[in-house]
């Protein structure tokens, strides 16, 4: 007889007696309800609890159990060296890249895998053998045995395909990373970017000068309410946002004239605490403003924009979009301009070094990562909209055939527009500015 509980659920562990306990998804468990499940086994010869899950973060939850275990790991035969190598990520598809003080600062593809889409030994680069495998525990004398359990272990599993998802999370975020460990990997996740630094950004100031408006091409923009309007314009130049504008303006019409100025396309503002502003901002505005809204979020839901297109609103994981902001910065994929310490009179680096990624406790007992919340992180936060800006522009880029009846081709942009908004839009994008091209030589040798 089979009894399914909720995990979540108190009352659903009282009660009932049981020989066996399966606990799926150990980690998403509330930790306080796991202490209950023995009691229901204490009348059993058996006494069996099996338990199962993505790991989270270090010692913790699944993991805490796995290493308390034999610690089992899969082994693969190196024929060329008579060696079983351990079938490891880190050793058999990915080479860490370490600097003079042995941190790891990169990674690259092992030599042998491109050529062979196999797992190869790290010490001779010989592919290793599949049909000769053995589970080897590392902890023999454990009271229990513990396997670790990842995607390497299918057998149609590609070291080709597995880098390129590790590469392409590098890009998106921590988030992202941290799910491809998690998810992937069956590896715990402790986070290194807990906080940016003044040397980080500094070694990102390579914009000589920000322009005054542009006068071709088109820039993203991103704008936290406060006290004043704290505000990021970005121009996309080989998939880094280029730094155009960063400031603070206290009305709604300086507002607009920036995204004149600087032929802005695509806003995200904060939707809160100031919403009529917000929606006074959009309906103004000749290009397609969003509103913005926090949701906490867990699970791959976090990690996600969800957009409301009649609105205008996109939703998102305060810590998801955080996240891809700071990915943007560790991967060397935001300018800034020079003497980013002098800037806003020393504000804006204070503000963008603010917030710091912490792991907290959750309701359920459960650790997850959060970033620390500030009231001087009004330019960090506009950085942040102008990343989701980003994101919401290439987002859009869609073929979807041919135009429906009331829907327009957006040519320049390979969208398709829906809606007044969408169409005022492309008005705004196509009007003379009546600057001279030229002028400002667009990014006029902004970079070293």
């Amino acid at each position: 007889m089979w009894k399914f509980v909720s995990s979540n659920v108190r009352a659903d562990f009282k009660e009932f007696p049981a020989d066996v306990a399966i606990l799926d998804e150990y980690d998403e468990f509330d930790m306080s309800h796991i202490a209950l499940m023995p009691d229901r086994l204490e009348a059993s010869t058996y006494k069996f609890i099996r338990g199962a899950s993505n790991p989270t973060v270090p010692e913790f939850g699944i993991h805490e159990r796995f290493i308390n275990g034999t610690q089992h790991e899969m082994y693969y035969l190196c024929r060329t060296c008579e060696k079983y190598r351990e079938l490891d990520f880190f050793k058999c598809v990915a080479e860490p890249i370490t600097d003079e003080k042995g941190t790891v600062i990169d990674y690259r593809l092992r030599e042998g895998v491109e050529e062979t889409d196999e797992f190869v030994c790290e010490k001779c680069g010989t592919a290793l053998d599949r049909t000769a495998w053995r589970w080897h525990p590392k902890n023999n004398q454990a009271p229990y045995s513990s396997y670790h359990i990842s995607k390497l272990l299918f057998r149609d599993a590609s070291p080709l395909e597995l880098w390129r998802q590790f590469q392409n999370a590098r890009k998106k975020g921590e988030s992202d990373v941290e799910r491809f460990y998690n998810s992937v990997l069956g590896l715990p996740y402790e986070s290194p970017g807990s906080q940016l630094t003044a040397e980080i950004l500094e070694g990102l100031a390579l914009v000589k000068l920000m322009p005054e408006k542009i006068s071709e091409g088109h820039c993203t923009m991103g704008v936290d309410v406060g006290s004043h309007f704290d505000v990021r314009i970005s121009k996309s130049v080989n998939d880094i946002r280029v730094a155009m504008y960063i400031g603070r303006v206290k009305t709604v019409d300086e507002l607009l004239d920036l995204t004149k100025r600087y032929r802005v396309s695509t806003c995200v503002i904060d939707a809160l605490p100031e919403a009529r502003i917000a929606k006074e901002f959009q309906k103004k505005a000749k290009c397609d403003v969003w509103l913005c809204e926090f949701k906490n979020q867990e699970g791959d839901t976090a990690k996600t924009l969800t957009r409301d297109e009649v609105d205008y609103i996109v939703r998102t994981d305060r810590t998801y979009a955080l996240d891809c902001a700071t990915s943007d910065i560790i991967e060397r994929r935001n300018a800034f301009p020079v003497g980013v310490r002098d800037l806003l009179k020393g504000f804006f680096l204070k503000s963008m070094l603010a917030n710091k990624r912490v792991l907290q406790t959750n309701a359920k007992g459960q650790k997850v990562y959060r970033w620390t919340k500030a009231t001087n992180d009004h330019q960090r936060f506009a950085d942040v909209y102008d990343k989701i800006a980003t994101m919401l522009r290439g987002g859009m880029a869609v073929d979807a055939g041919e135009p429906e009846e009331g829907e327009k081709r957006d040519e320049e942009e390979g969208v398709l527009a829906r809606g007044s908004r969408r169409n005022r839009n492309r008005k705004f994008l196509n009007e003379d500015d009546g600057s001279e091209k030229g002028k400002t030589g667009g990014l006029r040798r902004l970079f070293d």
